[in-house]
């Protein structure tokens, strides 16, 4: 057990910690990654929901199938890209509420 304490503790000493300013940046840009890629794929899924709906509302829009494709794809853009990076930014793609988050 005395020389894993001694790897540990080496480890430790040589292990490298962010400063608070550096791990804001790194918060920061996972966020504007995260919020970047939300919505381009969700844009996407918007995209290809519209070009290839077979049929129209009777009033001449959208009809209920292709609205609940899009909706689904913002969804799922979201669910994917929170799951990707609660880990930097803590999930949250609404700069309000990164803000509100920072001050008690």
């Amino acid at each position: 057990m005395g020389s894993l304490d001694r790897e540990m503790k080496r480890f430790e000493d040589h292990h490298y910690r962010l400063s608070p300013l550096q791990a804001h940046f790194v918060a920061a840009g996972g966020e504007f990654v995260g919020t970047f890629l939300f919505l381009y794929f969700a844009y996407a899924g918007n995209l290809m929901a519209v070009s290839r709906a077979p049929t129209t509302a009777p009033m001449g829009g959208m009809s209920s199938e292709t609205v609940i494709y899009i909706s689904l794809a913002y969804g799922f853009s979201l669910l994917v890209t929170v799951w990707a990076f609660y880990r930097i930014s803590g999930g949250l793609f609404n700069p309000a509420v990164r803000l509100y988050s920072q001050f008690p």
